[in-house]
């Protein structure tokens, strides 16, 4: 993902300025198509028959899920994911439009993105992997706080290299959640009915990504201006923090039983 992000944008960029917007979304649509499904086809699975002997009975997976979900350690793991994520997808809809309306151009604007992609990749492996040894929730919670910091070094230092420190270290801290979050998950819950259980969390995600740049967006057109939707996502970050913070640290045991 962190990959993709680094390499996506100027290969939009260059399909934009060659083909016009509208072919560029086919060509990528139809990239993904194809190499997606080539890639898909060719993941084996040696664990299916294992898994086929060691299945948890469709009620007791249920129970399982059903009591994690109602459980208030996911309640506070789902709103605080679903805070950050109000702010944490904005950079993504709006920094070519802030560039522009920085004049400080599309192509800075793009070269953002992509430095984004860059220090996701980079916090996949750096904080992720340090979060194993220093305590996968308080790292998930630091890296909460560090996206609400960053969000303040975009609204305080607009220009070229304060952008760019922030696109970085916004992107070490967005790879290390989504490298780090599934692992807060299996520790919180166990890892029977993971999938489950994570995909329920991620929907906070997704309701948050549709909420907050179209509010951005709206809040822009209001003052023409990008500084209140900087700084509610630099809220948001701090409060996801503070959410995390109220989340019962001790282990439990397995919601679903082995």
């Amino acid at each position: 993902i962190g990959a993709g992000t680094l390499a996506g944008p100027p290969i939009a960029d260059w399909l934009i300025e060659i083909e016009g917007w509208r072919n560029a979304y086919v060509y990528m649509g139809l990239a993904v198509l194809a190499l997606g499904a080539a890639a898909a086809s060719r993941i084996d699975d040696p664990d299916h028959h294992k898994r086929a002997r060691n299945t948890v009975s469709p009620r007791a997976a249920g129970d399982g899920v059903g009591a994690a979900l109602r459980s208030r350690r996911f309640i506070m793991f789902w709103l605080a994911s679903f805070i950050l994520s109000l702010g944490l997808f904005v950079p993504f809809v709006h920094l070519v439009p802030y560039a522009i309306d920085r004049n400080l151009g599309a192509d800075t604007g793009v070269l953002l993105l992509s430095l984004i992609g860059l220090g996701s990749t980079a916090g996949r492996f750096v904080l992720a992997g340090l979060a194993d040894r220093f305590g996968r929730k308080r790292s998930l919670t630091l890296m909460f706080a560090g996206v609400g910091a960053m969000d303040l070094i975009w609204l305080a230092h607009p220009s070229e290299p304060g952008l760019y420190l922030f696109a970085v270290i916004f992107g070490l801290c967005y790879g290390g959640y989504v490298g780090t979050a599934p692992s807060v998950t299996a520790d919180m819950f166990g890892t029977r009915m993971l999938s489950s259980i994570l995909g329920w969390l991620y929907t906070s995600v997704a309701v948050g990504t549709l909420v907050g740049p179209p509010l951005a967006g709206r809040a822009f057109d209001a003052f023409q201006s990008y500084d209140l939707p900087i700084l509610v996502g630099s809220i948001c970050g701090f409060l996801a923090a503070g959410t995390m913070l109220l989340i019962d640290p001790k282990p439990i045991a397995n919601y679903v039983a082995d």
